[in-house]
């Protein structure tokens, strides 16, 4: 099997590889990164880099070509719609490069109602993958706490919490 890991170089995109590669080899697994620059650790180690832009879906057709399966890291934005554009694309990339298997990270806060402002992107992600003719998984997280001090310049800035609380 063949893995692709979006993400990559982001805080979970690290640790997804890193815990995958104790179960298959580096030569198993496909770095996607936004910013390859940021991927020198990984291609240190043997990794192969594929740049990836989730507005791209050309240069991520070439980058998912070859893989079986596909884990979906999304990006960082925050607007909803954004977020769906993006994992719209990824869907056309992994019909494009005949991938069929994919999985998901997602969140726990995905009920329609949520305040979270995400929500309606993990909300309408099942239900999205369910009509795809994919086969996945969907990987639900819950709030990493790590990130909230470095985070919290920009909330202030926002003046609004964009986590779940």
């Amino acid at each position: 099997m063949k893995y692709m890991v979006t993400g990559a170089t982001g805080h979970l995109g690290q640790h997804v590889v890193k815990q995958l590669s104790k179960l298959t080899s580096p030569d198993n697994i496909r770095v996607g990164v936004h910013n390859p620059a940021k991927a020198s650790q990984f291609k240190d180690a043997g990794y192969e880099i594929a740049a990836i832009d989730y507005h791209d879906v050309a240069k991520m057709t070439a980058a998912f070509s070859g893989i079986d399966v596909v884990i979906y890291i999304p990006s960082i934005t925050y607007l909803v719609k954004d977020r769906i554009d993006e994992f719209e694309n990824s869907l056309t990339t992994m019909f494009k490069a005949d991938v069929h298997n994919l999985v998901d990270v997602s969140f726990i806060a995905d009920q329609y109602n949520n305040p979270f402002q995400m929500a309606g992107y993990y909300a309408y992600l099942p239900a999205r993958l369910a009509s795809s003719g994919l086969k996945y998984a969907v990987v639900k997280n819950s709030l990493y706490a790590d990130p909230l001090v470095p985070y919290l310049p920009e909330l202030i800035e926002r003046h609004n919490i964009i986590y779940p609380v």
